[in-house]
């Protein structure tokens, strides 16, 4: 990014992505790659929150324009994040899922690749490879909370059916958040503990 309003807006678009509120991220991240009409970056997260709002038309235009503004000067994880991103948006979930692995193998010390992939598998119902992903995120830094959060979802009645685990990782996640003065995350959690108890007794 060349702007340092550029720069603010996108921060502040991955600040409520995490938060989940994704009707404000769009709006910061159509900002930022206003701000800056050259990066693929903003445009490729103008169409990853696209996918997740369900607008298909502009998540498939915003991702051909990343793609296009890809060029030899776009640094490795950009490439990366972009073709993976172009491909989730043409639901090409293979190609997508190819292309964050290859970048957690090639920056070994970073677990977001693995978080990536992870939530591309979440996102396509591939819980049981979700899992396994959430899990080697975790082991490479134990002290990550959104897979906490993930685990939660993923072990819950709706998905794999684990109770005790949804317990566990929901419990973890809701006291992790709340050491870290983060309502939002907090309320995920707990949302997600009250899902588990839709099976349980009294």
């Amino acid at each position: 990014l060349r702007t340092l309003d550029a720069v603010k807006a996108l921060a502040e678009g991955i600040g409520w992505y995490d938060d989940l509120e994704y009707g404000r991220a769009l709006a910061s991240f159509r900002r930022a790659a206003e701000e800056d009409t050259r990066s693929p970056l903003a445009m490729a997260w103008v169409s990853r929150t696209a996918v997740l709002m369900r607008r298909q038309d502009e998540a498939r235009e915003a991702a051909d324009l990343a793609a296009r503004l890809v060029n030899d000067q776009t640094p490795a994880g950009q490439r990366f994040f972009v073709n993976a991103v172009v491909a989730e948006a043409r639901e090409e979930v293979d190609v997508a899922r190819r292309a964050y692995a290859e970048a957690a193998a090639m920056f070994p010390d970073d677990p977001s690749w693995i978080l990536e992939l992870a939530a591309l598998e979440e996102r396509n119902a591939l819980n049981a490879e979700a899992v396994v992903n959430y899990h080697n995120a975790l082991a490479k830094r134990p002290t990550l909370v959104r897979p906490l959060l993930a685990l939660c979802r993923l072990y819950s009645p709706s998905r794999l059916n684990e109770p005790a685990n949804a317990k566990t990782f929901g419990e973890r996640a809701r006291d992790a958040y709340r050491g870290l003065r983060n309502a939002p995350g907090e309320a995920q959690a707990l949302l997600c503990l009250a899902n588990k108890l839709r099976i349980g007794g009294a």
